[in-house]
């Protein structure tokens, strides 16, 4: 089976893991293409928001590997020993997983993250990793531009928001929370 069918049948046989926060996902290649850094540097700068984050029990975990995960895992972990800190009360750094471990991590999830850095040649791509989110039942918000943009807003269950706006990704988590995913109509997609 491809990694698509393996996902929908694991979630077919199995039920979703409940916990008491609201858990974001990031799972995939963490590069310059994905720019999870700049997103981070973001909300290392509002501690305001990173208080109504906590306050809503929001936790945004990253699985994976690439050029900017030494960096992200840096800021994380320095920040987990600052007195006054809540970045890493967020935002946590899980390292690379394997495939079957991220498809049981899928469960624990309330929320897929995904996020494409502002080069102009990936306004014109779509990323595998949408392929793989859109075989679960899971919302998905996203921060692309141009016609990556466009593709992946007409996906059942998206929600878009400005990679440099802090505000914009805690208003998508928040309606993501209302979101009910139409299985029916990311199967049509998928196909």
């Amino acid at each position: 089976l491809n990694k698509v069918e393996k996902i929908k049948k694991y979630f077919k046989n199995n039920k979703k893991i409940n916990t008491d926060f609201y858990n974001i996902i990031y799972a995939g290649n963490i590069g310059e293409a994905q720019d999870l850094i700049s997103l981070i540097r973001i909300f290392e700068q509002d501690e305001e928001l990173l208080i109504k984050m906590i306050q809503t029990k929001i936790k945004i975990s990253i699985y994976g590997s690439g050029s900017q995960s030494s960096s992200i895992e840096k800021i994380l972990e320095k920040n987990k020993f600052q007195k006054e800190s809540l970045l890493s009360e967020v935002f946590s750094y899980k390292g690379f997983i394997s495939r079957e471990e991220i498809y049981s991590n899928y469960f624990k999830a309330d929320c897929l993250l995904l996020n494409l850095g502002l080069y102009k040649s990936l306004s014109m791509v779509i990323p595998t990793k949408l392929f793989e989110y859109c075989a679960t039942p899971l919302p998905i918000i996203y921060s692309a531009t141009g016609f990556s943009k466009n593709f992946i807003m007409d996906i059942d269950g998206t929600i878009y928001f400005d990679n440099f706006n802090p505000e914009s990704l805690f208003n998508a988590i928040n309606n993501s929370k209302n979101i009910n995913v139409n299985i029916d109509k990311r199967n049509k997609f998928l196909e």
